[in-house]
């Protein structure tokens, strides 16, 4: 598992080099960069769901676009509760009913697949690491505890543009947007999620909608 994490890793850093190098030449379509922020829903799959609530979910991603070919971080949150208590060897107990943060951090490559002056549709793969908290921006009683886990990212992206901003060659359908973003995605567990797979062991199927902003670079 660890050489699929060092692979991706790879990939997509081995992408976003050869991706920056393809704005040296300022006549062709330039680089966009933005993001987007939304709300979505998740549904907890595996031994994870038998302990711990679906979460409402706010992702958060910072987008870099060239033509048709996408670089992404991605920054999602969510919140729920926990569904059955988890008792642990130190005596220690998560509880029923308590909060269980859920954190993601990732980077991933996609690719526009049709892509036109409406809408933009890209598939997406990449790597996230996960994990669950008790407490929000604090460290919780139970924190030796609280479960981590590396993922295998894929989704589907469909960007509709409301409204095209161009500049310079960046027109038609490679002109900035703002609209709607709809996003049908999973996260795939790669190993055992720590320190408790038998808790903690599981994958994510969610559906998101949001706003997505992406702006041209300009010539200084």
């Amino acid at each position: 598992m660890e050489k699929i994490k060092f692979f991706l890793l790879a990939l997509i850093i081995s992408c976003s080099v050869t991706f920056l190098n393809a704005q040296e030449n300022s006549d062709k379509i330039r680089l966009m960069y933005g993001g987007s922020a939304g709300i979505g829903y998740e549904v907890l799959t595996g031994d994870i769901s038998n302990y711990i609530k679906n979460p409402f979910m706010l992702p958060i991603s910072l987008d870099l676009m060239k033509k048709n070919l996408l670089i992404q971080l991605n920054l999602d949150g969510g919140f729920s509760k926990v569904k059955s208590t988890m008792n642990f060897p130190d005596g220690l107990s998560w509880n029923e009913s308590d909060n269980a943060w859920h954190n993601y951090i990732g980077g991933n490559i996609g690719y526009g697949i049709i892509n036109n002056e409406n809408y933009i549709i890209i598939p997406v793969i990449g790597y996230s690491y996960k994990y669950i908290s008790k407490k929000w921006w604090a460290s919780s009683d139970i924190v030796q505890h609280e479960p981590e886990g590396n993922y295998l990212y894929a989704a589907a992206i469909i960007d509709f543009k409301l409204k095209k901003m161009e500049s310079g060659n960046n027109k038609g359908k490679y002109a900035g947007y703002t609209g709607v973003r709809v996003t049908l995605g999973t996260y795939i567990g790669l190993g055992d999620a720590k320190p408790y797979p038998e808790y903690y062991n599981g994958s994510t199927v969610y559906f998101s909608i949001g706003i997505p902003v992406l702006s041209v670079f300009q010539n200084k």
